[in-house]
């Protein structure tokens, strides 16, 4: 398997928050990923890729996932809501840039939830876990940040009421294939802007 530098000068190229590539380096991607897609996880040719896990799932692309945390503008104390937490790895790389403590994570599929959480508590990782329905949230709670691993077909109205004030909601939003990448913010209205096209499965949600 290619070492995680194999991969650094593409990501530092693509203008990837300095953050976000220290905690790529610390968190050992190959971990998350089963054992036949392990010698993938620092492959170049993987690196714009969705890579298998299970459940049927597949991984953000390395690339525009470490992206679209970069879009977070995560420190120390923030408190996160990720929905979609997959095989935990981006779970994990959050938690490093936030110092655990407030990161909540949810996820729907069963054997996801399953796999994802024991991978991360064997790292010692230990997010608030909900394996469920994440698009509306958790209720009596709001949120600095929210990232949406998973595509909604209208403006998660739902999620933006809870942010904080000055929050930040990133999530694919559009009913065909390809979706744009929504940044919402919350000042005294709700601003929002593209950040491109990209390519998500839609949510499971039993709403």
């Amino acid at each position: 398997m290619e070492s995680p530098f194999n991969i650094l000068p593409e990501l530092k190229s693509q203008g990837i928050d300095r953050k976000v590539i220290n905690s790529f380096l610390k968190i050992p991607r190959e971990k998350f990923l089963p054992d036949r897609e392990r010698s993938k996880a620092y492959s170049i040719e993987y690196l714009s890729t969705p890579i298998p896990i299970w459940g049927n799932q597949n991984t953000t692309a390395l690339d525009l996932g470490l992206k679209m945390i970069s879009y977070l503008d995560l420190i120390q104390g923030k408190k996160v809501l990720e929905i979609g937490t997959g095989c935990g790895y981006y779970t994990a790389i959050i938690w490093e840039l936030i110092n655990g403590k407030f990161l909540y994570t949810t996820e729907i599929n069963e054997e996801l939830c399953k796999r994802g959480k024991e991978t991360l508590i064997s790292l010692n990782i230990k997010p608030k876990f909900y394996c469920t329905d994440g698009s509306k949230g958790i209720a009596g709670e709001k949120f600095d940040r929210i990232i949406s691993w998973a595509a909604f077909e209208e403006e998660p109205g739902d999620l933006i009421l809870s942010l904080r004030a000055k929050g930040i909601l990133i999530a694919p939003v559009g009913k065909g294939k390809v979706q744009d990448l929504m940044l919402y913010y919350k000042d005294k209205n709700i601003k929002s802007i593209s950040l491109g096209k990209v390519i998500f499965v839609h949510i499971i949600s039993k709403y």
